[in-house]
């Protein structure tokens, strides 16, 4: 059975940040993030490596 993969704001929430320390840690401006986690964007492929290099999480 394959594992269902976390969501930002699960990522976010697990490692107890807020939305502009999230942001900040991805160089993403805190906007990015809350339409991420409203589901009106999905992060880009290049945002999505960051958050596997920075977390070493894959979304």
């Amino acid at each position: 059975m394959k594992k269902a993969k976390m969501t930002t704001k699960q990522l976010r929430m697990k490692l107890k940040l807020s939305q502009d320390r999230f942001a900040a840690r991805l160089g993403e401006a805190p906007y990015t993030i809350r339409r991420w986690e409203s589901g009106k964007h999905k992060p880009s492929p290049l945002s999505r490596m960051r958050i596997k290099e920075v977390f070493n999480v894959e979304l």
